[in-house]
């Protein structure tokens, strides 16, 4: 597979569950918690990875609220990371 399929498909899939996406974007941004006690957004994040079928690893380098999940297509070629920041700042909520 071409880069250019390859960047096809993925763009493919995002589209395809762009408005669930929004949604649970929407959904953490709803409920704003503070550095290192981002429990509701940790639950909903690693539920819906482990939905997903990705191997949910939680309380990561003693931070109860950090996680890493792991997917293995069985096939080779490059891994994807993506790490995200979601703690809302006290009286803003979320600030970027």
């Amino acid at each position: 597979m071409t880069t250019d399929n390859a960047i096809k498909r993925i763009d493919g899939a995002i589209d395809r569950r762009r408005d669930y996406y929004i949604a649970v974007s929407n959904d953490i941004h709803a409920h704003p918690e503070t550095g290192n006690n981002e429990c509701y957004a940790n639950r909903v994040l690693t539920g819906l990875l482990a939905q997903a079928g990705f191997d949910v690893t939680s309380n990561v380098a003693g931070h109860e609220t950090a996680f890493y999940a792991v997917k293995d297509s069985g096939k080779p070629g490059p891994g994807i990371a993506y790490l995200a920041e979601y703690g809302a700042l006290i009286a803003i909520g979320h600030a970027c």
